[in-house]
């Protein structure tokens, strides 16, 4: 649980740090500016190998832009997801809806990644599967992230 914490700890002070020429006049009589706004709700999937953490690189950033989460975790190994979100929402870390986690097969991931609520979409796995994604998610050209 350490290491979650660590990254907890990491991602919230990247956030916080993230440089870069905020406005600048790059063209004669035009400003330009960098502006970092959340995506809003991004369902996201995580794999069935190191799952807790895996799952926690897939929320923790995504919650410290500002972002509420939607988090899948493998059907074979969802327990260590399931209680760590419980743990959060047991220690009032998040306030309610922010970080969500559901069960389920592929077809679940299927109708989270179609959602007409979800903003941007990640997962990480095969190939196979972030093509689907990608593809699902480009109907309603929401933002993707695959690993």
């Amino acid at each position: 649980m350490d290491a979650c914490v660590d990254i907890f700890r990491f991602m919230a002070g990247a956030v916080r740090s993230m440089s870069g020429i905020a406005a600048g006049e790059y063209m004669e009589g035009f400003t330009s500016m960098i502006r970092r706004d959340p995506a809003g709700i991004v369902a996201s999937i995580s794999p069935w190998n190191y799952p807790l953490m895996m799952a926690v690189w897939k929320f923790a950033p995504a919650i410290a832009a500002g972002n509420a989460v939607v988090l899948k975790p493998s059907d074979t190994t969802p327990v260590s997801t399931v209680r760590l979100a419980e743990m959060v929402s047991e220690a009032g870390i998040l306030p309610p809806g922010v970080l969500n986690v559901i069960s389920g097969d592929r077809d679940t991931g299927r109708l989270l990644m179609g959602h007409g609520g979800v903003d941007m979409v990640a997962i990480t796995g095969s190939v196979r599967a972030g093509m689907q994604v990608a593809e699902e998610a480009s109907h309603a050209v929401k933002r993707v992230h695959l690993e």
